[in-house]
C-alpha cells in the first residue's frame, strides 16, 4: 500500500506547481522575543496549555478518586507554581543567552514557505534595540549555524492575517496559526502580503 508519509511532515511538501504564479522572496531578519507580542502571545497559549491540560487531567483522577476540593486546588497550584517557574527560567534564559531574539531566514515560493533559526548572527547590523517590539533586517548570509525550523507548503494554507503595525503575517489552517512571518520593512511586509494573497487564490482555483 502506497501511503504518502511525506504529507504528515511540515518540513517536507510538494514539488513547484509549474502553473502557481512566479513569485519568491527571502530575507534573514533578527526577530525580538520577550518584547515582541505576538512572540509573546504564542508563549502565553503554550504556557497556559502547559498549566491547563495537566491540571484538568488530575482534578479529574482525584475527582473519580474522591479527593476533596481543596486537595484538587493544592495539585492544581502546584501545577501552576511548576509552570511559573519553567516561564521564569525560560524567560531569564532569552534574556541572558540570546539578548532577547533570534535569527531567522525566510524564503516564500510557489511551493511553500520554510523559516531556519539562528541565535546567532555573524553581522552586528539588527543587534541594537534590546527592547524593540519589531524585527530589524540583518545581511544576508549573515546568520551563523542556521537550522531548519520549519517547512510547510501551501496546502495546508487556509487563511492569511496581516498586522501592519508589527509587520507580521499570520498563515494559519482552518483552527490553528501555522507560520508567523516577520517581515524586516514595510516593502517586504507588502510584498509577502501580495505573495500570501496570490498563492491562496491560486489554492482557491485549484
Amino acid at each position: 500500500m502506497d501511503i504518502p508519509l511525506e504529507r504528515f511532515f511540515t518540513k517536507k511538501g510538494p514539488p513547484p506547481v509549474s502553473d502557481a504564479p512566479d513569485l519568491a522572496l527571502s530575507w534573514e531578519v533578527r526577530v525580538p522575543m520577550l518584547t515582541n507580542p505576538v512572540f509573546m502571545l504564542d508563549a502565553l497559549a503554550a504556557l497556559a496549555g502547559a498549566w491547563f491540560f495537566p491540571s484538568a487531567l488530575f482534578a479529574f483522577i482525584l475527582n473519580l478518586s474522591g479527593f476533596g476540593l481543596d486537595a484538587i486546588l493544592l495539585v492544581v497550584s502546584w501545577i501552576g507554581l511548576c509552570v511559573a517557574l519553567l516561564a521564569g527560567t525560560c524567560f531569564f534564559f532569552i534574556l541572558v543567552r540570546f539578548g532577547n531574539a533570534y535569527y531567522a531566514r525566510y524564503t516564500l515560493s510557489a511551493s511553500g514557505i520554510s523559516c531556519e533559526t539562528s541565535h546567532e548572527s555573524a553581522s552586528d547590523a539588527g543587534k541594537g534595540g534590546f527592547f524593540a517590539c519589531r524585527a530589524a533586517p540583518v545581511p544576508s548570509g549573515s546568520m551563523s549555524s542556521a537550522k531548519l525550523e520549519k517547512w510547510a507548503g501551501w496546502d495546508k494554507i487556509r487563511k492569511m492575517k496581516a498586522l501592519p503595525s508589527l509587520r507580521v503575517v499570520t498563515l494559519s489552517d482552518a483552527f490553528l496559526p501555522v507560520f508567523r512571518i516577520f517581515c524586516p520593512d514595510d516593502p517586504t511586509f507588502a510584498q509577502t502580503r501580495e505573495l500570501c494573497a496570490a498563492m491562496l487564490a491560486y489554492r482557491e482555483r485549484k
